[in-house]
C-alpha cells in the first residue's frame, strides 16, 4: 500500500512538471489568419484607391527572436475609372493572389513580454490581374505572375491561449508595364492588418 501511494505521488509529480513545462514553453509552430486595409502609395495612389488584404500563414520559430512565416494572401485595390465612367456604372479593380516568405526579427529578447515589437522582410510571387466590370460583364487583363518584395514592422501580443498581432508593411509588386495600365511598372501599397495566431 505504501509503495503504491509512493508510485502515485511520483506519477503526479512528473505530470505536474510536464504540464508546467508545456505552459511555459513557447510554440515553435503556429498558424494565423489576418485581414485589414491595403493603402496604395506613390504612383499607385494616383490610379488606385484603398482596398483590402486577407491572409493565412504558417509560422516557424526556430529561435527566441527569429521566426519564418509562409503566407498566402489576397489583395484587392479599387482603380480610379474616372468620374464619368463611374457615373455610368463602370468599375475597375486590381487583384493580387500571392504566396510569400518572410523573416521576422523580434526586438525584445524576453519571451514572457506581453507585447513584442518586430521587424519583417521577405519576397514572394503574385498573380496580378486588372478587371473592369459593367452591367455584369467583365473585361480582364491577362493574368501575370510577378516577383514582389516587402518590409515592415509589427507588434506581437500575448493573449490567453493565442497571440494577436498588428502589422504594417510596404508591398511592392513588379508588373513591368503590363495590364490595363501599360505605363505602370509596379504596384506599391501598404497592408495594415490585424491577425490572430494559434
Amino acid at each position: 500500500m505504501r509503495q503504491s501511494c509512493f508510485s502515485l505521488l511520483v506519477v503526479l509529480s512528473l505530470a505536474s512538471v510536464s504540464v508546467a513545462t508545456a505552459q511555459t514553453t513557447p510554440r515553435t509552430v503556429g498558424v494565423s489568419v489576418s485581414g485589414g486595409l491595403a493603402q496604395p502609395i506613390g504612383a499607385s495612389a494616383d490610379v488606385a484607391n484603398t482596398g483590402y488584404n486577407l491572409g493565412a500563414a504558417l509560422w516557424l520559430r526556430p529561435a527566441a527572436r527569429f521566426s519564418l512565416r509562409g503566407e498566402l494572401s489576397y489583395d484587392r485595390l479599387s482603380l480610379d475609372a474616372g468620374s464619368e465612367a463611374e457615373a455610368n456604372g463602370i468599375k475597375a479593380h486590381t487583384r493580387a493572389i500571392g504566396g510569400s516568405v518572410s523573416g521576422i526579427y523580434r526586438l525584445s529578447p524576453n519571451r514572457e513580454s506581453l507585447i513584442r515589437p518586430y521587424l519583417l522582410g521577405g519576397l514572394g510571387l503574385y498573380n496580378v490581374k486588372d478587371v473592369v466590370s459593367y452591367s455584369g460583364d467583365a473585361l480582364e487583363s491577362p493574368g501575370m505572375t510577378k516577383l514582389g518584395i516587402h518590409g515592415g514592422v509589427g507588434l506581437d501580443m500575448r493573449l490567453s491561449g493565442f497571440n494577436a498581432f498588428v502589422e504594417a508593411r510596404v508591398q511592392n509588386i513588379f508588373t513591368d508595364g503590363r495590364g490595363l495600365n501599360t505605363s505602370r511598372q509596379h504596384i506599391r501599397y501598404v497592408p495594415i492588418v490585424f491577425g490572430v495566431r494559434f
